[in-house]
């Protein structure tokens, strides 16, 4: 089976026990061959647990057996794909791409906006924020020739207006004093990175504040700014 094949299987499986809250596997199955995925054939036993075991490691969703109240199968984590959080934009993400794929013939009815997006550029922001490593950038300045270089500690990414962003710690020394300040940077307006030798440490408290927090409106008016400047269109608005 393909992989975009087995995917659309987990988003399924996923969002019809959302619906349900809680079902035996038997209930699972009766709405299962009711879709186009299933062929008319029931799913084996084996495979759905095989596919739970893929969604718990793919996505950190747990779908666990109530066996104190009929063998029912349900999520229990979650609080996980709801709100601002990575597992619920891919499962949004996702999910649109399954209606979509379950609709062919609306394929020339269906627009979508293109993300500006350096994925190479994408995969090692990640790769530094992974290895806790701080990132030399250097990054086109609105309305500034020269292209300043500058030191990160890359704390978190996050898209905003179709538009990723990376925000950054900053330590710098201006007359002689030590100071410490975030930024925002917008990946298609880096020019090239690369890994410095130094070492950050991000706080467990912190990163969990990152991780569930809201966009702030600091930043928020930060990337609004940076998208008026940048004169990127948005459907169905003004220039943002």
């Amino acid at each position: 089976m393909k992989v975009s094949e087995l995917f659309r299987e987990y988003i399924w499986l996923i969002e019809t026990l959302r619906q349900y809250d809680e079902m035996t596997f038997e209930e699972i199955n009766d709405e299962w061959v009711l879709t186009e995925m299933s062929g008319g054939v029931e799913m084996a036993r084996s495979t759905f647990n095989r596919h739970r075991d893929a969604i718990a490691d793919i996505f950190g969703v747990f779908i666990e057996c109530d066996r104190s109240n009929g063998y029912v199968y349900y999520i229990s984590n979650e609080s996980v794909i709801e709100g601002d959080t990575i597992q619920s934009w891919m499962l949004s993400t996702m999910k649109i791409s399954n209606s979509i794929h379950e609709s062919k013939s609306l394929y020339r009815r269906v627009q979508l906006e293109d993300v500006p997006t350096d994925y190479g550029m994408l995969d090692f922001i990640i790769d530094g924020m992974k290895r806790n490593v701080k990132l030399e950038i250097a990054y086109c300045k609105y309305d500034i020739e020269t292209i300043p270089t500058v030191i990160i500690e890359p704390y978190c990414l996050k898209m905003f207006h179709n538009r990723w962003y990376v925000l950054g710690r900053l330590n710098r020394e201006i007359n002689g004093k030590k100071t410490s300040s975030f930024s925002l940077f917008s990946l298609d307006k880096i020019v090239w990175v690369r890994f410095t030798d130094k070492k950050f440490s991000l706080p467990d408290d912190r990163l969990s504040r990152l991780h569930h927090r809201p966009w702030t409106q600091a930043e928020s008016t930060l990337a609004q700014v940076a998208c008026r400047r940048s004169k990127i269109q948005t459907p169905g608005s003004s220039q943002c």
